[in-house]
This record gives structure tokens, C-alpha cells and sequence, in this order.
């Protein structure tokens, strides 16, 4: 009965230690994961290595009520991409934030 209890307790364990979201950037002994604010990672992760900045125009259905009949219209997203150079022993990190928010974290090649 120990025993099961001892393995059990060992799998939650394990889990919840693997549970970190698939898509977070470790910044010193702090994380930071999709969803979050530009400033709040700016505040967490410091100045980027590099920084890329341009506008997108994107279509998006918008739904009228009167006839339920999507209406597409043109909408622009401002786009940057901050790159994190963490040192030679380490993968890089691109964060590419849309309209202010993380909404993407992509592992690159070692740094330097």
C-alpha cells in the first residue's frame, strides 16, 4: 500500500513539474508564456539582442446579426519580433508579439 502511494505520489509529482505551458521563455528564475504583455516581458527579460518591427493587414470575418452574413474587412496588426541571445551554450529565443501581446515563442539555433 506504501508502495502505491509512493509511485502515485511520484507521477503527480513528475506531472505537475511538466506541466510548465509547451510555449514559456525562462528570464532568470521568472517565466514568461504566450498571452503575456510586451511591458511585462520587457520588465522580466530585459533589452532584447534584436528587434523587428512592421505591419500586417489581415482579413477578418465580422457578422452581422440582422442577416447572421460575414462582412470581411481589413484589419492591421502591428507585428514586432524580439530576438534573445542567451550566449554560446544556449538556444536563442524570437518572441513575436502582436498588437502589444506574446503570441508566439520559437527556439533558434545557439547563440553567441
Amino acid at each position: 500500500m506504501q508502495i502505491t502511494r509512493a509511485i502515485l505520489f511520484a507521477g503527480i509529482l513528475g506531472c505537475s513539474l511538466y506541466a510548465m505551458p509547451a510555449e514559456a521563455f525562462r528570464c532568470g528564475n521568472r517565466i514568461v508564456s504566450e498571452g503575456d504583455d510586451i511591458s511585462h516581458v520587457y520588465y522580466i527579460c530585459g533589452e532584447p539582442s534584436a528587434t523587428q518591427h512592421w505591419t500586417e493587414v489581415r482579413v477578418r470575418p465580422v457578422y452581422r446579426y440582422t442577416n447572421y452574413r460575414a462582412v470581411h474587412l481589413p484589419v492591421e496588426i502591428q507585428v514586432e519580433e524580439w530576438t534573445y541571445n542567451l550566449g554560446s551554450r544556449r538556444f536563442m529565443r524570437r518572441l513575436r508579439f502582436e498588437n502589444g501581446r506574446l503570441v508566439r515563442i520559437r527556439e533558434l539555433r545557439y547563440g553567441y
